[in-house]
């Protein structure tokens, strides 16, 4: 990793929250793994980024493929709309998307489906405006990842338990994703564990010697993403998508 690299993941740092650094690091890392499954699809692609907040994932995917942005908060249109000058945002609602059916090659929607109380819905909008073979990128929290298992092993609590807040409503493992999904008309293509040192390994937060830089957590996440366990067993399980009709 060159010096120019190390400047540039600190410059993306600075434009997450900083008051909890394994928190702002998740959200970085999980951006990366996400724009890693837009870089393999190719082509020049129409992208809706959905629940888009800020516009920091969309300012990133803009150099790769068009994008759209919606969501729910006017406030985070117009924060999105002043990052990302030459995007599209608007308000819209997950439920009933304000777009014709077959318009987008892809969908990304990060850590949203445990927030949803009726996830098929949603899932079934995003199907009606995907083209034909479209795809869409989703990161969810695993209740089959490795802590838990343990945690629950021993008779303690789940490690959910204590990361989640109140707006989770819903808890996935695999078997149920599947289902769900394909319930919903997709069909999962690739799935890769991560971003890995928030949850699956929380206690590397107790040393100071990381905060110093971010890289050196994308350095430690990169190995772990490697490790076959991690890579099913993981926390937050980041799926590539294929719409099927």
């Amino acid at each position: 990793m060159t010096k120019n690299e190390l400047n540039k993941y600190e410059e993306i740092a600075r434009q997450f929250p900083q008051s909890n650094l394994l928190e702002g690091y998740h959200h970085f890392r999980r951006l990366e793994l996400t724009l890693y499954f837009l870089k393999k699809l190719g082509g020049d692609l129409l992208v809706l980024d959905a629940a888009c907040g800020d516009g920091i994932q969309a300012e990133r995917i803009i150099d790769i493929h068009r994008v759209i942005g919606i969501d729910l908060s006017p406030t985070r249109i117009k924060r999105a709309k002043n990052r990302v000058k030459e995007g599209t945002f608007m308000n819209g609602n997950l439920y009933n998307l304000p777009f014709k059916s077959n318009k987008f090659d892809a969908v990304v929607l990060g850590e949203i489906i445990e927030h949803l109380h009726e996830p098929k819905e949603v899932l079934k909008e995003i199907n009606r405006i995907l083209r034909r073979n479209g795809y869409l990128i989703m990161d969810i929290p695993s209740r089959s990842n490795i802590v838990d298992m343990i945690l629950r092993f021993l008779g303690k609590n789940p490690m959910w338990g204590l990361y989640v807040d109140k707006s989770h409503v819903a808890f996935y493992d695999m078997h149920s994703i599947e289902s769900i999904f394909k319930d919903s008309g997709f069909k999962i293509i690739d799935a890769r564990g991560g971003p890995c040192i928030r949850y699956d390994l929380p206690l590397l937060g107790m040393f100071t010697w990381q905060k110093k830089k971010w890289a050196i957590l994308k350095i430690i996440d990169m190995i772990l993403e490697r490790i076959p366990v991690i890579k099913k067993y993981g926390a937050i399980q980041i799926f590539l998508f294929r719409v099927v009709k």
